[in-house]
């Protein structure tokens, strides 16, 4: 009720300017790019083709977040779309009645103004779902702008193409390896967007990655990322001994952000050396861990690893239910030739693309592919602190 009446009393001010659409489309700030081709009056934007990853709840969470970190005010305890009111109204709001009414408006215009900004930066720089021709869904980030044909016809159209593709790469896979219902690690990317656009974006998202969910720290997301808003290369969470984490033989014990933090690692090692398949990858939802060697093979098999081997990060990846379904006890020459031929065109497991290479398995392989994985996510984590 607060902000109502304090939004109705500033709608009655007569210092507000009003935009029409015309001056928007006008401003000089806006792109404009002539067009070559003046039979493109007819194209126009459909919204239906493109949705946010998060909704506008969700959004008003990390924005309050950022609000009362700016003010030096206690943080919310947790993000959660059901208590949205509840937690404006004990964070926010109940405070705000108790102040003047020039002291609501001031507070009430800066969260609005900080609500504009965060999500102009989080419509230019977040990925959204896109679907293609064949309606399918992947994520992009594929930045709007106003096209204007010789005739002088205006339309808002999206690009062919992501502005930043490993960006949107390293997104979409905290999108799929994160809570869905949170999504932390938005509330420190807003924060550096704010103060510095995207400049230099990507790899801060590396670094904020890399420290933020790579590291032994058992302190709540939202606590680690209220320091890294406070201090965007917070030093205070060290990365964890991969050689530790990968040699734990856990079997599908492993948490699948390791594999879906590997499969970024290997795109934006490989991408341009592997092919077009490589490169036409996308992050999607897996939730199941494949044993490459079988726990319980169907028949004899000579390519298969000892029992000691079995449940290493070397013999595994991740896959959705239905492939490990089909894969299932299956001999590995079986797998391997399912593999090659589902993955022509685009590889759905870079990492599991990396072991069919191999025409064999046994221990000695399974065990090198892991070493080589070790060894791609220290040179990774080399790179990203050398760039920081």
């Amino acid at each position: 009720m607060v902000i109502r009446d304090v939004l109705l009393e500033l709608g009655t001010q007569q210092d507000l300017r009003h935009h029409s659409l015309d001056d928007i489309l006008n401003d000089e700030t806006l792109l404009t790019e002539p067009s070559n081709n003046a039979s493109e009056n007819n194209e126009a934007y459909e919204a239906d083709d493109v949705r946010s990853i998060i909704g506008f709840s969700m959004l008003l969470q990390h924005v309050l977040r950022l609000f009362l970190l700016h003010q030096q005010r206690d943080d919310i305890s947790k993000i959660l779309d059901k208590e949205l009111l509840q937690i404006f109204q004990t964070h926010w709001l109940a405070g705000l009645a108790q102040c003047e009414k020039s002291e609501q408006a001031n507070q009430i215009r800066r969260f609005i103004e900080l609500l504009w900004r965060c999500r102009y930066l989080f419509d230019k720089h977040i990925i959204k779902w896109i679907s293609d021709d064949a309606n399918e869904e992947s994520h992009g980030i594929r930045r709007l702008r106003v096209n204007e044909n010789r005739n002088g016809y205006q339309s808002l159209i999206r690009a062919s193409r992501d502005a930043d593709s490993g960006f949107a790469m390293l997104q979409s896979m905290l999108y799929h390896s994160q809570q869905l219902t949170t999504h932390y690690w938005l509330t420190p990317l807003l924060s550096y967007l704010l103060n510095h656009g995207g400049e230099s974006a990507h790899r801060y998202l590396q670094y904020l990655d890399n420290h933020l969910l790579c590291s032994g720290s058992e302190q709540p997301l939202i606590e680690r990322t209220r320091a890294f808003v406070l201090n965007p290369w917070c030093d205070s969470y060290p990365i964890r001994d991969m050689q530790a984490v990968l040699r734990a033989d856990e079997g599908t014990g492993f948490s699948h952000y390791w594999f879906y933090k590997l499969e970024y690692i290997l795109w934006e090692h490989y991408r341009f050396q592997k092919g077009n398949a490589w490169q036409a990858f996308r992050m999607t939802a897996r939730n199941s861990v494949e044993h490459v060697s079988p726990q319980q093979p169907e028949h004899f098999d000579s390519n298969r690893v000892s029992s000691e081997i079995l449940d290493c990060f070397g013999n595994l990846g991740l896959v959705s239910r239905s492939i490990n379904s089909e894969y299932g006890n299956k001999p590995y020459v079986e797998k391997r030739a399912r593999f090659i031929e589902r993955n022509q065109s685009r590889v759905d497991s870079l990492k599991l693309a990396l072991i069919y290479e191999n025409e064999q398995w046994n221990d000695v392989l399974a065990l090198a592919h892991q070493q080589q994985m070790l060894e791609e996510y220290n040179a990774y984590f080399s790179e990203v602190e050398l760039g920081k």
